[in-house]
């Protein structure tokens, strides 16, 4: 049961985040064939990357003790990974709701495997969770005549 759990939490922490962005990818130019679908993700997940790593460096919280990893170095608070997946999650729920509803699934499993994994605490995925849907939400709401060439509501 334990080398299994470990592959779980090790890919949902760690793969799942690249199987994620390149299916936003392959939604972008592809499927949807939405370049504001892009500029929106890729704007969102740059602030949450930017604004998780300066509060990182201004709040240094060490992270949680694993017994397994033992003392992982650098500042945990806020999950970056968390930050950035919520974000292009949300960005894909403004254009498609259902796939968003997948793109949120796949986001709850990325921050669950880097709480289970131990490098992150339940506040710190929490705190990107809230980071990356607010940085893609405000940029929507506030910049969508700038990137989608439509006017404010």
């Amino acid at each position: 049961m334990f080398p299994f759990y470990y592959l779980f939490v090790f890919f949902i922490a760690e793969v799942l985040i690249f199987i994620l962005f390149l299916s936003f990818l392959y939604l972008s130019f592809k499927k949807l064939k939405k370049s504001d679908l892009f500029s929106l993700g890729l704007l969102g997940s740059l602030f949450a990357f930017l604004i998780a790593e300066v509060t990182k460096s201004v709040l240094p919280i060490s992270r949680p003790q694993n017994p397994l990893l033992g003392f992982r170095e650098g500042s945990s608070f806020p999950s970056t990974h968390s930050s950035v997946v919520f974000a292009l999650a949300t960005a894909v729920y403004l254009v498609d709701k259902k796939l968003g509803y997948l793109f949120y699934i796949g986001a709850l499993l990325v921050a669950l495997g880097r709480v289970l994994g131990g490098v992150h605490s339940i506040l710190d995925v929490s705190a990107g969770l809230i980071l990356g849907v607010l940085c893609t939400y405000l940029i929507y709401k506030y910049s969508v005549h700038l990137i989608f060439g439509k006017k404010k509501k």
